[in-house]
């Protein structure tokens, strides 16, 4: 039973909710819920794990993990709950979504108060719906001493239903969870930051130890070497492959196989080499002259290749996000990068933004390419209105996040261009496309390559990693494996695995997909399925066109029916884990 029902059966006059990813959860946490019960004499403070939350882009731990520290650090209050609400509801909710909900479920007589930061509470107005929120609850902002309130008051002024934002002083404790996440990378103690039986839960699970302290020591020996290095390869192949034929390309792309990464790469490089070679001997035009072996300046060449092109989407002469755009690949893709995503130079690591408007497109060009590993060609910049403004025009606005619109960040980026790129077949996404204002020297090959992308390509993402504050200085640390895994398996293989936990054990998902990774496949972030936790069986779903790699899928795990899905995306395969498959019963990487 959750703690919802529970309390809805007792009856609660005064319920407070407190959201959050609590990943992990900590004594500040704990400190604000005491206050709310004291301050605004509150029957009951919920927390609630959020599932996807809008506002934040790095990857959070499993909601299961989050869950059960939550549940340990209130065990011993009577009055401090944890509700899976959110968890169980999937995909990406808004607060008003939430307390909407809540409003149907507890009893017309219980008062709803939402607690949250005042620094969330000054960011209201790009909320989903801010006044139908205080329509059905209020607002507590929890401030520290000393915090400048007067932005809060303002903006309560300027809402209907303001009068239900109140402040709420609670004591001045420097806790994150943030900075819990960089003390247990660190090696540094966390202890009376978080409950001990918390922190004896991340030991055992192993949580938040997967990057050592020193950053310039993280790069080195954490990956940016190695990682480089690997891009760097994979950004030669592509200059090879891009003067090779496109049916002798798919001959040599057929011919790859999983065998190990080292060996792949290896065979490509020298495969492209000699086709390189073939190409540059025999490739002479009529009047005698060899073809250009530079990447062209057109999507649209008659080959049918041509390099990535970056998209720097300006805000307040800022790059806020940058936007990777391949129409041809393989894969095609549609990436974005926060504008403050670090990226190693050849003087050392400067953010995106930094780049743009210091070193310009040349070093943009370099670094994203190794970054990423693609042959980036052009460069050219817009405006984020005016992008917002398109996506709104092919009549795509509905998708993009409301809390978000107002900012360009990368999710809320990489949404409109999707929308733009999706419309741009149709006579109003042909408009829209056309009234952009690109600016630079590749503004035009940018807006065929938006024209061009397949909808949808067979990469859409934000790149993969997480917010970081290294000496009083925050940026985006991109994730190098994931981003190899992103991309780099993508050119191998179509077909995409989607693990969803119905058995309710923990941690079920997330280790058969380490599993099933070894087939090569690109592998999708686990989750919860619908049924959680009460699906007796294991399902392998698969779409049409990998009916067959969900075969060995299920040979590998030994259990299951496959079952075609012709609702699902191409290439897409769903494994629901049933009870009848144990985390202890999954084979090892090594059989």
């Amino acid at each position: 039973m959750d703690a919802l029902q529970l309390l809805k059966g007792r009856g609660c006059g005064r319920l407070g909710v407190l959201g959050g990813s609590f990943d992990p959860v900590h004594m500040g946490h704990l400190v604000v819920a005491q206050e709310a019960l004291h301050q605004f004499h509150l029957d009951h403070v919920v927390l609630m794990p959020t599932g996807t939350p809008p506002h934040k882009r790095e990857i959070l731990t499993a909601g299961e993990l989050r869950y059960l520290m939550a549940h340990m650090a209130t065990a011993s209050h009577e009055r401090l709950w944890v509700s899976r609400l959110e968890l169980e509801r999937g995909g990406t909710h808004y607060t008003v979504d939430t307390m909407s909900y809540l409003r149907d479920f507890m009893p017309p007589a219980t008062e709803l108060f939402f607690i949250t930061g005042a620094d969330a509470v000054l960011e209201i107005l790009t909320w989903k719906e801010p006044e139908r929120l205080l329509s059905l609850a209020s607002l507590i902002a929890a401030s520290r001493p000393g915090h400048d309130l007067a932005g809060l008051s303002q903006i309560a002024q300027s809402l209907e239903g303001g009068d239900r934002i109140s402040a709420m002083e609670i004591p001045g404790l420097a806790v994150s969870s943030s900075m819990i996440r960089e003390r247990r990378r660190a090696g540094e103690p966390i202890r009376y930051l978080v409950p001990e039986c918390v922190a004896e839960f991340m030991d055992k699970w192993g949580l938040y130890l997967t990057l050592v302290a020193d950053r310039s020591r993280r790069y080195r020996e954490a990956g940016w070497t190695r990682g480089i290095e690997g891009c760097q390869a994979t950004a030669a192949l592509r200059r090879a492959r891009a003067t090779v034929p496109a049916a002798a390309r798919r001959s040599v792309a057929a011919a790859r196989r999983p065998l190990s990464v080292c060996l792949v790469f290896s065979a490509l490089v020298i495969v492209g080499g000699l086709a390189f070679a073939v190409v540059q001997l025999l490739g002479r035009t009529p009047g005698g002259a060899s073809h250009p072996a530079s990447a062209p300046t057109s999507v649209t060449q008659a080959a049918g290749e041509g390099p990535a092109v970056l998209l720097a989407v300006m805000q307040d002469a800022t790059t806020v996000a940058l936007l990777c755009i391949d129409p041809v690949g393989p894969p095609t893709i549609l990436v974005a990068l926060p504008g403050d995503t670090l990226v190693k130079t050849g003087s050392g690591f400067n953010t995106v933004s930094e780049l743009a408007a210091t070193r310009g497109a040349a070093a943009l060009r370099e670094s994203i390419g190794s970054l990423l590993g693609v042959d980036a060609g052009t460069v050219a910049e817009l405006q984020w209105a005016g992008l917002r403004n398109a996506a709104v025009a092919v009549g795509q606005g509905g998708s993009l996040p409301p809390a978000l619109v107002a900012t360009g960040s990368a999710t809320s980026v990489l949404t409109a261009a999707g929308a733009v790129a999706a419309a741009a077949k149709t006579a109003k996404g042909q408009a829209a496309l056309g009234d952009l204002e690109l600016n630079g020297t590749g503004a035009e090959t940018a807006r065929e390559a938006l024209r061009e992308l397949p909808s949808p390509p067979e990469v859409q993402a934000v790149v993969p990693g997480k917010d970081a504050t290294r000496g009083g200085v925050s940026y985006f640390e991109p994730d190098l494996e994931r981003i190899a895994s992103l991309l780099g398996r993508a050119r191998d293989s179509r077909e995409s695995v989607e693990v969803q936990n119905g058995s309710g054990e923990i941690g079920v998902a997330e280790a058969a997909t380490e599993v099933i990774s070894i087939l090569g496949l690109t592998m999708l972030e686990p989750k919860n399925a619908e049924q959680f936790p009460d699906v007796a069986s294991t399902q392998i779903l698969a779409a049409p066109d990998a009916v067959a790699q969900a075969e060995r899928v299920r040979t590998l795990l030994k259990v299951g029916k496959v079952v075609e899905q012709k609702d699902l995306p191409a290439g897409r395969i769903v494994v629901i884990i049933g009870k009848d498959l144990a985390a202890a019963s999954l084979p090892s990487r090594g059989e």
